[in-house]
């Protein structure tokens, strides 16, 4: 048997097995946080154990995020492409080619690449405040770089070697 209550914030009506009765719960319209006592009860459904879009979770009752909710920031569009670096793939790219360049025998010019789309993407970064990015153009620069200094070490080493 499940009782149904009217949420204290949103006054919508919603139903709780009554084996769960006197936990921590979340209105499944609004999310208000309640505890739920037998007494406060406005009716009951018989044979229904659970409410459907009711999330439970087993230590802390009903979760505050219902299932197909979605945070605040992942519905505002400037703050996903300023998260997806929209507005300066030049930077992400560098972080990337950045990465790859740590690949033996192909890092070699990929490493340029890091190195040159890394500094276009500080260029971007520097020359508009929202373009963002700044953080994975220094990644791709350094990675790029220390790639280089390494193969070019090598390169004398192995010289040195040869004819040394």
């Amino acid at each position: 048997m499940a009782l149904i209550f009217n949420c204290q914030d949103c006054n919508q009506p919603f139903s709780v097995p009554e084996n769960l009765c006197g936990t921590a719960y979340s209105c499944p319209h609004c999310g208000f946080r309640m505890s739920l006592d037998r007494s406060e009860s406005v009716g009951q459904i018989d044979g229904a154990d659970t409410d459907v879009g009711m999330s439970y979770d087993e230590n802390n009752g009903a979760s505050d995020e219902m299932p197909g909710d979605m945070p605040e920031w992942a519905t505002d569009q400037e703050t996903l492409e300023k998260m997806l670096l929209q507005a300066n793939p030049m930077a992400r790219l560098s972080y990337w080619m950045g990465l790859l360049s740590l690949i033996p025998c192909i890092g070699f010019p990929i490493a340029f690449m890091a190195i040159r789309l890394g500094i276009r993407g500080l260029k971007n970064c520097f020359s508009s405040s929202e373009a963002g990015g700044l953080g994975f153009a220094l990644a791709g620069v350094s990675l790029g770089t220390l790639v280089l200094v390494a193969y070019f070490a090598l390169i004398f080493f192995a010289l040195r070697g040869l004819f040394g």
